[in-house]
């Protein structure tokens, strides 16, 4: 059984990615997973999914990959909390 299969975030122990801020990365494009998202906002990935498909969050593919930016992210954010 590989590492990827028993689970999200074993799969990306020890990548030097940061779950918290994918920016961290050293050389990587600032894009989070659908998971990350769910995970960091205490929400369903299916609920990422939705706002992605009403046009709230704007999301890339990557393949088959859903992303979606840092910068997204915290735009998002900011309208939700009110810019604070």
């Amino acid at each position: 059984m590989s590492q990827i299969s028993k689970g999200k975030r074993s799969a990306m122990k020890g990548t030097g990615f940061s779950i918290e801020n994918p920016a961290d990365a050293v050389g990587a494009a600032a894009f989070y997973t659908v998971a990350q998202i769910a995970m960091r906002w205490g929400i369903s990935e299916r609920q990422v999914h939705r706002y992605v498909a009403s046009g709230q969050l704007i999301a890339t593919r990557f393949g088959r990959s859903v992303r979606v930016s840092a910068d997204e992210v915290a735009r998002f954010e900011a309208s939700v909390t009110g810019g604070k």
